[in-house]
Order: C-alpha cells, then structure tokens, then sequence
C-alpha cells in the first residue's frame, strides 16, 4: 500500500481556520454547520443525505473507518485528511479520536 500524507498540515490554513470557528455558538448560528466529532456521529451524519458538509480525518482514522469515509463520500462531503495536530486545533474535545 502506497502511504498517504495528510493534505492539512498547517493549522493556519484558511479551511482549518474555517471549521475551527465553528467552535463558536455564534459562528454556528450563522453559518449553520457545526462539528461532529467522532465515529458515530460522523456514522450518523453520513447517513442522513446531505448533513455532512466536510470530513477532517488523520490518516490512521481515515483507514481505520474506511466504511464512515465511504459513506461520507457517497453522501457527497468533502473528504480532507490532516495532520493531529491539525485535528486538535478543530476539535472541541479534551481527547479527539483522529477525527
């Protein structure tokens, strides 16, 4: 298998920046998007047409649940695999899962 590097490196970038201020109560009600963090949600987000808007995985999670990515895909989101640091940088969590 051909190894894959993550295409969001940088925390600083204008997409990570982007879903990082959906962090904000106020950002989500404008926008209105928000993030679902971890597997099952995201499971569950794919499943209902077009809820999911983007996914930001590691890559080890990206392979990991290769079934949620599928679905993700076949749902139409945007699928963008980052660094971890990059994910704790938009995650909400105190421990996010790659996700």
């Amino acid at each position: 298998m051909v190894p894959v590097s993550p295409e969001l490196i940088s925390p600083r970038s204008q997409r990570v920046a982007a879903a990082r201020r959906l962090g904000r109560r106020n950002v989500r009600g404008k926008e209105r998007l928000f993030l679902a963090e971890g597997p099952q949600a995201v499971r569950e987000a794919a499943g209902h047409g077009d809820t999911l808007v983007e996914l930001f995985a590691t890559v080890e999670a990206a392979e990991r649940y290769a079934d949620i990515v599928g679905a993700a895909r076949a749902a139409g989101a945007r699928i963008h695999l980052a660094s971890e640091d990059v994910i704790a940088d938009i995650s909400t969590t105190v421990t996010p899962r790659g996700w």
